[in-house]
């Protein structure tokens, strides 16, 4: 079937913004009239009380205020209701007890404050806000935390002293209108793999941090770059790359500029899901990223270079990419069990920013605007659901780098995409060459003919009640080609079975396809009978490698196929005498 995905973007928690003193009409009429007055008739001026004129409504700001935007209310987790929830306007000296949220924010001591709203292009320009207010924004967090009986520190990180704009341009994930209704690599697959796994069958705590080995790559930063994006969708495409090869050592490290510049799936400014570039969609010229090495990331917006004679990296023929909307907490694990590490979206504030350990958790009703690698989970000792996670922000952030989040919380998961590989035909094979090999040797394959051969297709010589021989140095010329080496150390001779295997397990084979032929060499020796004509010798046949079957010439027009014979010469002269063995195959 076709995945369809249907996107129900979250509408954003309503905030009271709060003019600092603002006049109502009435005052601004008196005001006017006493002006007019004033110039026409000189009469004496009327002062107008200030207590007079300033709305009582409002509330005056004073000394370093800082806001926790977006600390909102109501959420509510898949299993139960998140604690109740904090206050959303943290002031310098306390913790203000209402619900209402005031949003505008005051910073003193800012360093590189702008009032532009272009990108800030470099980590040295983004401005921050000073030692002590960082120090009081944590500690208002820590406070809110005690009160909600959160499992999280709050604590000074790598992105901890931004200011909330320079914060928010790191917030870079974006929902494009044509991806509302749907969203597919133009492939059809199936699912089913996902939906096999029973819920029995899955754990209580899982990772692909360990599971047999280390399947995710280190964490990486997004410096100044709204590109968390493109940060998430190459982290999945390299945990993908590890599971293909089945080697968790291999920790590719590909281009996360490729994305930002080469792709349209977005920019600095923020962008979508762009696991499609991997896969199907071009990009610089073709399809598939290059290696970090060869376009180091830049954290800017800068033009594609020229990839032309690079190797590009992307998923073999029979890759997926699928995304939905997050249908429960079973599913998601399931899609993550099978699939392997995936990108999920989730909302942010401020608060996040200072994130240095324990299970995340907050009353955010924003909109969704970050996305992360998924990697894992765990259970919480009163049974509810956390989900482990890496970011982009560097290893100075967090839990050296990754986190853990409640599930339920802030949107976790209201997107999701992955990778899978469904190799849509069997493979087939019709061919090879050479056909036979002798025991005690290494032999080359140099063609190995048939169809659907994937980049991971792996060669075995197989026959019922013998060991399985694995083909080494395999190489896909064209899904219609392979290559490769077999060695036939202490093979026994015998027919085979040609095997071709692609990751899923499907199978093409070529039966009786390839002879392993004994390691047999003719040798006798003769003992005359007589010394003079006629002339009588006993040959005998002492060949190694048992062959079964052999032809004597004697030289003189006569032969035989015994194994040792007695020939009488009747003519004088020399005479060459053959003895040829055969192995039966």
């Amino acid at each position: 079937m076709t995945i369809k995905i249907t996107t129900n973007p979250i509408q954003s928690g309503q905030v009271i913004h709060r003019k600092k003193f603002p006049f109502n009409e009435r005052v601004i009429s008196k005001c006017l009239v006493v002006f007019i007055l004033f110039i026409l008739s000189g009469c004496i001026l009327l002062v107008v009380s200030p207590a007079a004129a300033q709305n009582p409504d409002n509330n005056n700001t004073s000394g370093s205020n800082f806001s926790l935007n977006g600390l909102s209310q109501g959420l509510q987790t898949n299993n139960s209701s998140i604690v109740p929830q904090i206050s959303n306007h943290t002031n310098a000296s306390s913790i203000p007890e209402s619900q209402e949220d005031v949003s505008e924010q005051t910073i003193h001591n800012c360093v590189n404050c702008t009032t532009s709203n272009e990108l800030y292009t470099s980590w040295d320009k983004m401005p921050r806000i000073s030692q002590n207010e960082e120090t009081e924004k944590i500690d208002a967090i820590n406070k809110n935390i005690t009160r909600e009986r959160r499992d999280w520190v709050a604590g000074h990180t790598s992105v901890s002293n931004l200011t909330p704009k320079a914060f928010n341009q790191l917030l870079g994930f974006k929902l494009p209108a044509e991806l509302n209704n749907t969203f597919s690599s133009n492939l059809t697959v199936s699912t089913e793999a996902a939906d096999d796994v029973s819920f029995s069958s899955l754990p209580s705590s899982f990772t692909w941090r360990d599971n047999g080995g280390d399947y995710t790559t280190p964490v990486r930063s997004q410096g100044s770059c709204g590109s968390c994006w493109a940060f998430a969708s190459t982290a999945v495409f390299e945990s993908f790359y590890e599971r293909l090869y089945q080697n968790p050592s291999l920790n590719p490290d590909f281009s996360e500029q490729y994305l930002v510049s080469c792709s349209d799936a977005g920019s600095c400014a923020g962008g979508y899901n762009a696991i499609r570039y991997f896969i199907d969609y071009s990009g610089g010229g073709g399809v598939g990223t290059v290696l970090e090495s060869v376009y180091p990331y830049t954290a800017s917006d800068s033009t594609c270079i020229n990839l032309n004679g690079y190797t590009r990296y992307k998923a073999p023929s029979g890759t997926f990419s699928s995304g939905a909307t997050f249908p429960s907490v079973t599913q998601l694990k399931r899609y993550l069990y099978t699939y392997g590490p995936l990108l999920i979206s989730l909302g942010v504030d401020s608060s996040f920013s200072a994130y240095t350990g324990g299970i995340y958790s907050s009353s955010y009703s924003g909109e969704v605007n970050h996305v992360v690698l998924l990697v894992g989970w765990g259970t919480t000792s009163s049974g509810s659901t956390y989900w482990i996670c890496k970011n982009s922000w560097g290893s100075g952030w967090g839990e050296s780098g990754f986190f853990r989040i409640l599930d339920g919380s802030n949107y976790i998961g209201t997107y999701i995409a992955y990778m899978g590989y469904s190799s849509l035909t069997k493979p087939t094979v019709s061919s090879i060459t050479p056909p036979t090999g002798t025991t005690g040797t290494t032999i080359s394959i140099t063609n190995l003919s048939g169809s659907n051969f994937y980049t991971d297709s792996h060669i075995t010589l197989t026959k019922s009640g013998y060991t399985t021989i694995d083909a080494t140095d395999e190489s896909l010329s064209s899904t219609m080609k392979m290559t490769g080496k077999i060695d036939l150390s202490g093979a026994v001779p015998g027919s085979r079975n040609v095997v071709v295997t692609n990751s899923d397990g499907t199978t093409g084979t070529l039966t009786n396809g390839f002879t392993i032929l004994p390691n047999i060499s003719a040798r006798f020796f003769g003992v005359p009978e007589t010394s003079v004509y006629p002339y009588t010798v006993h040959f005998y046949d002492v060949s190694e490698g048992n062959p079964i079957s052999r032809i004597w010439n004697f030289g003189d027009g006569n032969t035989s196929t015994e194994k040792n014979v007695t020939h009488t010469y009747t003519k004088v002269g020399n005479s060459t005498i053959t003895l040829t063995v055969y192995d039966g195959y």
